[in-house]
Parts: structure tokens; C-alpha cells; sequence
């Protein structure tokens, strides 16, 4: 038995031996963060209008000066409206994500005015502000058209 267990770390000190083990996810402020969600299939066409206005959104509130970045919607997502990925997170990438059942309950107005908060956290994130719902962010939502808020009412 042990000249088994000797073998076994003689072949792994020389490399002849090695284990894959599982990277743990990255922890970010003390939480883990999601693991990626793709978005249905079914999914699709809200995707794309969210990204169009996106762009208009952009053009017309943000002058122009928010980078493209990938929308996604989820399914998973009960608890929270919308969220802005930070860019830089170790892997992963700066993303609007959009419930879609805020989409299906809440109607398409309510989704586009969820993208123009998140929106918002962009703006902070790529012009080196905190991202947070402090007095930078409520400035800028209003300067928007948005009501200042971490959470709101939802019309139904």
C-alpha cells in the first residue's frame, strides 16, 4: 500500500501525473458570482429589440458614449428586475441582463425603462464612478428621465 502511494507521488513530481480539478468561481465582494446564463431560444426576438433600443437609448440620453455590450435575458432571474455586470470581473464581461418575467408581467415600457436604469449603472462604470445608487446615479437618472431609485414599483 504504501509503495503505491509513494509511486503515485513519485509519477505527480514528475509530472507524468496530474489531476483536473475544478476552478471555483471568482468571489466578488464576498459573494459568488452567477454562472452564465444563455438566454432562450425563445428568447431571441426580446433580445434583439432590447438591443436596438439599446441604441437608441444610447443615442438620444447618452449621447452616444455607452460602448455596445451584450444583452441577455433570463429566466432564472426572479428576485430582481435587471442588473449591470461590471466589465472587468475576472471572466466575465460587462452585460445587461433583463428578467423576462419582468418582461411577460410587466410589459415592454416597463423592460425598456429596467435597460435605461441599467443603462445608467454603465454609464457609471465606464466613466470610473462607483457603481452603487448614490448622488452620481441619481443625478444622471434624472438628467435620463428616469425616477432615482435601486427598486420601484412596477406598473401591471
Amino acid at each position: 500500500m504504501f509503495r503505491a502511494i509513494k509511486r503515485l507521488k513519485d509519477m505527480f513530481a514528475a509530472g507524468q501525473l496530474s489531476f483536473d480539478l475544478e476552478q471555483p468561481r471568482p468571489v466578488v465582494e464576498n459573494r459568488r458570482l452567477p454562472r452564465t446564463e444563455k438566454t432562450h431560444r425563445d428568447d431571441a426576438k426580446y433580445v434583439r429589440d432590447l438591443t436596438r433600443a439599446h441604441r437608441e437609448l444610447n443615442a438620444t440620453k447618452f449621447s452616444g458614449e455607452l460602448t455596445n455590450l451584450p444583452i441577455r435575458v433570463s429566466r432564472r432571474m426572479k428576485r430582481r428586475l435587471g442588473h449591470y455586470t461590471l466589465r472587468g470581473q475576472e471572466k466575465f464581461r460587462a452585460e445587461i441582463v433583463i428578467s423576462y418575467r419582468h418582461i411577460r408581467r410587466h410589459g415592454w415600457e416597463e423592460a425598456v425603462a429596467t435597460l435605461l436604469h441599467e443603462m445608467v449603472h454603465q454609464w457609471q462604470d465606464e466613466n470610473g464612478q462607483p457603481v452603487d445608487h448614490g448622488p452620481a446615479f441619481r443625478q444622471k437618472s434624472l438628467a435620463v428621465g428616469i425616477i432615482p431609485r435601486a427598486t420601484r414599483s412596477v406598473i401591471t
